[in-house]
């Protein structure tokens, strides 16, 4: 996809070539989003002051067996070390990484990547976490039937495809999350303010 912005990783001959923090199209014109990218600091962005992101957290969990195990260590409130945040709670389904490169397999997740950070970082409120669940590690497994995938037979999720994302509320009484999926152009930071800010209803 042209135009597009993305850095590079590269080394010696034989080393991975990865990219990482791709930005498409209009994307590339939104200043805020470009200036993150480049962790530029001659023009402090408000959003990003310091105090107004330090309560805020990104986690990422790799496959099916250490998100199942998050979610539930959260619900049962039985481990301190797992709670839940102050805040609202995001959970963000992307691809897996390619072991050739750490590349996400899957481009619109590729892009889409570096703006949703940016936004939650952004316009969530204080106490938020943003989860990021890489998935499956190749797009042949993502693929394989039900019988053999585990994503597909979480009736809870639902999930149809990646990018994806629910809000994530936990009900204390029955020990259970309940998954509100909420849809956007996600390699667009003003399309998702709603989502972070709690406006825009859930699909």
């Amino acid at each position: 996809m042209i135009p597009a912005l993305m850095q590079w990783h590269g080394g010696r001959p034989g080393a991975k070539r990865a990219t990482s923090g791709m930005i498409i199209e209009e994307g590339i014109l939104y200043e805020p989003l470009v200036r993150y990218f480049f962790k530029n600091e001659d023009v402090p962005d408000p959003l990003l002051a310091p105090d107004k992101i330090a309560s805020k957290q990104i986690l990422v969990l790799k496959g099916y067996k250490n998100y199942r195990s998050y979610f539930d260590g959260i619900a049962a409130g039985e481990n301190p070390s797992l709670t839940a945040p102050e805040g609202p709670m995001f959970v963000f389904f992307v691809a897996g990484r390619l072991e050739a490169n750490d590349r996400l397999w899957c481009p619109y997740c590729r892009y889409s990547e570096i703006s949703v950070e940016y936004a939650f970082y952004a316009f969530a409120p204080p106490g938020s976490r943003l989860v990021k669940v890489e998935t499956a590690p190749s797009y042949g497994i993502w693929k394989l039937p039900i019988d053999q995938n585990e994503w597909k037979r979480d009736t809870e999720l639902k999930i149809r495809g990646v990018p994806w994302m629910y809000r994530a509320d936990l009900d204390k009484e029955t020990h259970k999350f309940d998954f509100a999926r909420v849809s956007e152009r996600f390699d667009r930071p003003e399309a998702l303010r709603g989502i972070f800010q709690g406006w825009k209803n859930p699909v």
